[in-house]
């Protein structure tokens, strides 16, 4: 469905919404935040810092991708969470009337859209149906694609918050708003929550699975990385959903009779992983529920999301984390990698010896 006639719908709606609900006192704070599963998880360390913008008695909502949801346990309590299926909302009319109608009703007075990244017709798109009187938003990432449209809607903001257009750490990026719309000094506390301390175990969890198989090694090389991990300490191969049927590959690995199968939900794997030795994983959700649990983790990650994912900003590292990432002339790519792919991976993660991660997973053991 193209722009144009996407926005007009939009426009004609939100004038609709305004005609027969009439005017209310507006109340809350709504929140979108787009990313993933794993942005959502470092989201949920600096969502304090967001609940700051609320009046006292007002309520906070966040809007996330409906694939996102997994990740809504780790919210804080006060924190109302709608998850929406933005490729549904950009294809299905009704289901873009009925959600936008939702967040018109919520009657937010302080609209975010916390993300550097915005798309024109889902991020900003919610943040103009709730009709919140405050609108705030990051001075947004170029997209040349959505330009017009994103310079449109950037006219409909009541504030706009300065951002450098330099790489940044998202959740550096995340922590500039409340800092700037509160006027107190930016602070960056490391990905770290207290929980409940979780019972120790012999355990090496390996995670090698991204949202595409270009950010993850190949099932050999973590094959020969299993060879250098003591005999005696378990192994336990975390997977999420569909990931061992995305990879048949993985098979070989996942049959070692050194390794067991953990398909357990993420609020699961919460509820023990910091009771691991040691986890090794690729950039995904597993490196930030690693990071907040407070375990070792090793996060082996190619250079194409070098600064805005990994490693992360010095002040973010609580120092359990530790990243071996690609370095090509090339970082920084953000997933428009200039050299081909070699089977269907990103070309720096081959550029990874197993001998460099396995010294340092032998530090981390000892």
């Amino acid at each position: 469905m193209s722009q144009r006639l996407l926005m007009a719908f939009d426009a004609v709606l939100r004038w609709l919404f305004g005609a027969v609900a009439g005017r209310h006192r507006r109340s809350g704070v709504l929140l979108v935040a787009s990313g993933g599963i794993g942005d959502i998880i470092l989201f949920s360390v600096a969502a304090p810092h967001f609940t700051r913008l609320a009046e006292p008695g007002e309520s906070v909502t966040l809007v996330t991708q409906a694939g996102a949801a997994a990740a809504g346990f780790l919210l804080p309590p006060e924190f109302r969470h709608i998850p929406i299926d933005y490729r549904r909302f950009r294809r299905d009319l009704v289901y873009r009337a009925r959600t936008g109608w939702r967040l018109f009703r919520l009657g937010a007075r302080l609209a975010i859209a916390t993300d550097y990244l915005r798309h024109p017709l889902a991020d900003d798109a919610f943040i103009l149906y709730s009709a919140a009187p405050e609108r705030v938003c990051l001075d947004p990432k170029p997209w040349p694609k959505y330009a017009a449209a994103l310079a449109a809607n950037l006219a409909r903001y009541t504030r706009v918050v300065p951002m450098i257009h330099a790489p940044m750490h998202k959740y550096v990026r995340w922590l500039h708003l409340p800092a700037a719309l509160t006027g107190a000094p930016l602070t960056i506390p490391p990905v770290y929550r207290e929980a409940a301390p979780c019972p120790p175990s012999d355990v090496v969890v390996i995670h090698p699975f991204a949202s595409t198989r270009a950010r993850q090694p190949s099932a050999a090389w973590f094959i020969r990385l299993l060879d250098h991990i003591p005999d005696g300490v378990r192994v336990v191969l975390s997977h999420g959903p569909g990931d061992l049927e995305r990879n048949p590959d993985f098979a070989a690995l996942a049959a070692n009779p050194r390794v067991s199968l953990d398909g357990s939900s993420l609020e699961a794997k919460a509820a023990w992983l910091g009771g691991a030795r040691l986890v090794v994983t690729v950039d995904t959700s597993l490196l930030h529920l690693g990071a907040i649990s407070g375990v070792p983790v090793i996060c082996i990650a190619s250079a194409a999301h070098v600064i805005d994912s990994v490693p992360y900003d010095a002040r973010m590292n609580a120092g359990n984390i530790r990243f071996v990432v690609g370095d090509p002339d090339c970082a920084g790519c953000i997933g428009n990698c200039v050299r081909p792919l070699v089977d269907d991976r990103y070309p720096c993660l081959d550029e990874i010896a197993v001998e460099t991660v396995a010294a340092v997973m032998g530090e981390v053991l000892a």
